[in-house]
């Protein structure tokens, strides 16, 4: 037995509908990541740990915000967490200000001693929900939104990606149309409306936030070409 009351919030959860929303470009996202890459590795050869540059190697998904160098010696690898991990940048050409996070790799490159998983943390830890106020301004015009959320990663790095939710599909579809190619607030880009389903998870029993997280993590998950 079910109470009307219950049958109707099931109903209203059925309408809830997510818009994923990219507000950086993917090639943006890629070129912002070898930028840093670039900028660490050259950090490597500043402070004299090989004659020879680290090997980079970046992922075919930009968006997680992580890459891989690899050391041709132990020595090389165990000077380099020595003086990079933890390390805060300040805003540089092509890099931006955070803190330097760099893990052994379980498996190494072929015919390297070693290699790091590196990262960027972000030094502020209000980056993206700052970003979120922004987006629910700009999406919230057309009435209907309920939430935004932009997936905060172990790198602390900005994807670039977030997920609105809507009351109804009729008001995402209305921010869509707004929206969609207007110019974003990153420099140089526009705002691309992706699509828009029912929410994961509605309906069953799963948290707002969880509902929202797993959205916006599977989005990460998508092609490259799709965000």
């Amino acid at each position: 037995y079910r109470s009307r009351r219950t049958l109707m919030a099931q109903v209203m959860a059925s309408r809830v509908t997510t818009l994923a929303v990219a507000y950086s470009d993917a090639n943006t996202v890629r070129s912002r990541l070898v930028g840093v890459a670039q900028c660490v590795r050259e950090l490597c050869s500043a402070a004299g740990h090989s004659a020879q540059l680290p090997q980079l190697a970046l992922p075919r998904i930009a968006r997680f915000g992580f890459w891989h160098m690899g050391f041709r010696s132990e020595d090389d690898f165990a000077a380099a967490i020595e003086t990079l991990h933890g390390r805060e940048l300040g805003p540089t050409a092509g890099c931006p200000a955070g803190r330097l996070v760099l893990e052994r790799e379980e498996q190494p490159f072929d015919g390297i001693a070693a290699t790091a998983c590196c990262s960027l943390s972000s030094l502020s830890a209000d980056h993206l929900s700052e970003t979120e106020a922004l987006l629910a301004r700009r999406f919230g015009a057309s009435g209907g939104l309920l939430s935004v959320y932009v997936p905060r990663l172990p790198s602390g790095w900005d994807p670039g990606v977030a997920a609105l939710t809507f009351a109804d599909g009729e008001s995402a579809e209305a921010a869509r149309l707004l929206l969609d190619g207007a110019p974003s607030h990153v420099a140089g880009d526009e705002l691309t409306a992706l699509r828009h389903a029912p929410r994961a998870g509605a309906g069953e029993g799963l948290s707002e936030a969880g509902a929202r997280e797993i959205e916006a993590l599977r989005l990460l998950r998508c092609e490259e070409h799709e965000i």
